[in-house]
């Protein structure tokens, strides 16, 4: 069963899924208390489950189609950061972190840049972006390399 095309905006959606996957009820109350936790909750326990779990949450590619003729995809060497997440309550640790990132921007200029799916148009090498990204967890700002 794929998920792409499900409609999970109800209670009743969600359950009727787990029932589908035949799910134990640890997994029912768990999913159960996750629908009903706000947006900034979900985010942070997604980003606990890939780091304790070492998994990810980012769609898995099929990888290169064709046989022989598909292309080698060349590896991404330049990155931005996308703010996925910022609110009141992290906005402080996201300016401050933004100021490491751009030393030339003022106070005001940093927070004014801070709105949800900002994209941090500056260019990271791979360790840099993670780093970057480590920085705004630890603020906890949801950060993703782009």
């Amino acid at each position: 069963m794929t998920l792409e095309n499900t409609d999970l905006t109800t209670e009743s959606s969600v359950s009727n899924l787990l029932d589908t996957l035949n799910v134990s009820s640890t997994v029912r109350e768990v999913i159960t208390l996750i629908t009903k936790a706000n947006s900034m909750d979900v985010a942070n326990i997604v980003m606990i489950l890939e780091k304790v779990f070492g998994v990810s949450a980012a769609p898995v590619s099929a990888g290169p189609q064709g046989g022989a003729e598909a292309e080698v995809k060349e590896e991404k060497n330049s990155f931005q950061i996308k703010l996925v997440n910022v609110d009141s309550m992290t906005k402080l640790g996201a300016v401050k972190v933004i100021r490491t990132i751009f030393t030339e921007m003022s106070l005001k200029d940093a927070s004014d840049l801070l709105k949800n799916g900002v994209v941090l148009e500056k260019n990271f090498n791979k360790a840099e972006a993670e780093d970057m990204i480590k920085q705004f967890s630890a603020n906890n700002v949801v950060a993703e390399k782009i």
